[in-house]
């Protein structure tokens, strides 16, 4: 027998083909009753496409079928049709496996998704951190503040922290909400920030705080890995 297995996030839409070619099944199975499913074709071909949780599904098949995971992308080029749902993409799972034209995605061992999964954290949180010291910048640049001491090291975070937040402003005409405040006769305005632009921009502080921390927790479990 020859398995289409088309995974969705909770369920599987399977064809089930036998050697002639002919589709003698077809079943909707909850992904958690996959392993139940596939005792029951113990020794036969299976498809499935790589998904964003397929190394699940594909451990429980392996148990008990020769399954094979498919470039999504390549099995759309063979497979390519104006109509598609579930159904069909299973029936055409399992004629590429009956036909052997699967074009195969490598399937990494456990210790290999172990380290993708710590490096795609990492890029998560440094992402995370990045758009929050992007933030305070924004802020900054918003009400026109000009400043050389760097917002993220101490003598910035002093600054910031001040309850007398006053910076120099650049040269330039503030928007409308804010050029009250200017003072048009000094060569050198400054800005006394508010209150809740203070409370705002340590509220930023502390996600990136946050965040440099978890990158540090990450780093520690990484070396209890090595």
């Amino acid at each position: 027998m020859y398995l289409g297995i088309e995974v969705r996030k909770r369920y599987a839409q399977v064809a089930v083909m036998d050697q002639a070619g002919e589709i003698v099944d077809e079943v909707r199975v909850e992904n958690a009753n996959l392993d139940e499913f596939a005792q029951q074709y113990v020794g036969s071909k299976a498809a499935i496409e790589a998904t964003s949780n397929y190394y699940t599904i594909y451990d429980q098949l392996d148990e008990h079928l020769g399954v094979v995971v498919a470039d999504p992308y390549q099995t759309k080029a063979i497979g390519h049709a104006a109509v598609k749902n579930d159904r069909l993409d299973a029936k055409l799972l399992a004629y590429l496996r009956r036909a052997e034209m699967i074009a195969e995605s490598y399937v990494p061992p456990e210790e290999i998704r172990e380290q993708r999964a710590l490096v795609r954290a990492r890029k998560r949180l440094v992402e995370k951190r990045t758009d929050f010291k992007s933030e305070v910048h924004a802020v900054l640049d918003q009400h026109g503040a000009t400043y050389t001491w760097d917002p993220f090291r101490e003598e910035g975070r002093e600054i910031l922290a001040s309850e007398d937040l006053t910076v120099g402003l650049v040269g330039r005409r503030p928007s409308l909400a804010w050029r009250s405040m200017w003072i048009l006769v000094l060569p050198k305005p400054s800005f006394k920030f508010p209150n809740f632009l203070v409370s705002l921009l340590q509220l930023l502080l502390k996600f990136v705080d946050l965040f440099v921390s978890l990158l540090q927790l990450l780093f520690k479990i990484v070396n209890s890995l090595l």
